[in-house]
């Protein structure tokens, strides 16, 4: 049995790994071409480390993949700070040869010194959540910014919310927000029909579309594993921004976490305005580490050159 069917089989008993180490995630994804390299005891995942090879102008690559944000480590909050550290050593020599490695590792890996010995790079990046545990919606409510607390009540009373399997409205909208900004999205059509059908066909996702008149004015999707619901994709009409579009159907995915008793991750981003408007939920900070490493001496010139 190869180390990815053993880990496959072990997914089936284990309730704690995120959505993102999930193998019919993966397989829904990126098909056969993820790995893994994995430790456990009595049946029980300790840790496990995703990457998705590829071989890309004669280099063995292994770079982050835009459509899965977290690859990399991840490891039980059931283990102590020292077993971490001893799980993490053994990933490390069970990773097969590489040239480049990206990744952006899962939370639980807080302690990234077993890398730093070994020559690897690392960025501090963070999301936002809210921990519903022994919380109550309304009273979270109450605590939100009076901005984002008047843009819901304008959501609930000018907007239809409403559940769709369209993924195509989900992209438009999408690429309408990219437009308006002048910037550009990086999944194509497929793509965000791949990411959004995996999940609703296992009952662990939701696109919603908000609609003013009957006309579309903002969709967006939410994903969930046992632990979390991830926002993970959303678009917006601005000429409909003063019916609070975007804070409406954030909302929703709280609603939802708060119903299935998870955090609700944002999936947060490191620019100052979108980090500022998830602020006004009310927010935890999350920090993840950015891991780069590259053996290739050559490689490794071109990129400290020439990017």
């Amino acid at each position: 049995m190869t180390q990815k069917s053993e880990y496959i089989k072990l997914c089936n008993t284990n309730h704690e790994l995120p959505l993102f180490w999930l193998p019919w995630f993966l397989d829904g994804l990126v098909g056969s071409n993820w790995d893994v390299r994995f430790s456990s005891e009595d049946g029980q995942l300790l840790g496990a480390w995703i990457f998705t090879p590829q071989k890309k102008y004669g280099l063995q690559l292994i770079p982050p993949v835009p459509l899965i944000k977290h690859t990399g480590i991840w490891l039980s909050d059931a283990l102590s700070e020292p077993e971490k550290i001893k799980i993490t050593e053994q990933l490390l020599e069970e990773l097969p040869g590489y040239d480049h490695l990206e990744q952006n590792f899962w939370y639980s890996l807080c302690n990234w010194k077993p890398l730093y010995w070994k020559g690897f790079d690392q960025k501090t990046f963070y999301s936002q959540e809210i921990n519903t545990e022994g919380k109550e919606l309304e009273n979270h409510f109450k605590t939100l910014r009076n901005n984002h607390k008047r843009n819901i009540k304008k959501g609930n009373k000018n907007l239809n919310i409403e559940a769709t399997e369209d993924y195509s409205i989900l992209h438009q909208c999408i690429l309408d927000s990219y437009t308006r900004k002048n910037q550009t999205f990086k999944l194509n059509e497929n793509q965000v029909k791949q990411l959004t059908q995996v999940c609703l066909k296992k009952n662990s996702g939701k696109i919603l579309v908000a609609k003013y008149n009957n006309e579309i004015c903002g969709a967006i999707f939410f994903a969930w594993d046992n632990k979390r619901v991830y926002y993970l994709l959303g678009g917006f009409n601005q000429q409909f921004a003063s019916y609070g579009v975007s804070t409406s159907l954030i909302w929703e995915g709280i609603k939802i976490s708060f119903e299935q008793h998870k955090i609700f991750d944002f999936e947060g981003s490191m620019n100052a305005n979108i980090s500022h408007f998830f602020d006004g939920f009310n927010t935890q900070l999350k920090p993840y580490f950015n891991i780069t490493h590259t053996p290739n001496k050559l490689f490794n010139f071109y990129l400290k050159t020439f990017k």
